[in-house]
């Protein structure tokens, strides 16, 4: 049986619970337009400063898979590209600094043709 298929959605969101905080990955219009709905209020609420970008690596990954972020990060630590991983079950995520997106994007592309 065929498992049911997530409807496609133009905007990443991610919800992330730890025992320290939540965070809530949203397209910057999207806070924008719920930020005084009081959905999104709060006592500590931090919005990012500086802007990111998303990177999907949209292809199914096998959950016993090791080293493929491994690889992903080393090869934008070598750029001097940060990276916040954000994974799902079957498939990873990274943002980067809008300004490094295109670098990192350059970068990833080596390490896909290397592959």
């Amino acid at each position: 049986m065929q498992s049911p298929r997530v409807p496609q959605s133009t905007t990443f969101r991610g919800l992330l619970f730890d025992k320290d905080e939540i965070t809530l990955m949203i397209a910057e219009k999207e806070y924008e337009a719920h930020k005084n709905s009081g959905l999104l209020q709060g006592p500590e609420i931090d919005v990012g400063k500086c802007p990111y970008r998303l990177i999907t690596f949209d292809v199914v990954m096998d959950p016993d898979l090791i080293g493929f972020m491994h690889a992903v990060t080393q090869t934008l630590a070598a750029e001097r590209i940060s990276v916040l991983p954000f994974a799902a079950y079957s498939r990873d995520h990274i943002f980067v600094q809008e300004q490094d997106f295109e670098k990192a994007m350059v970068a990833l592309n080596r390490l896909k043709q290397a592959s």
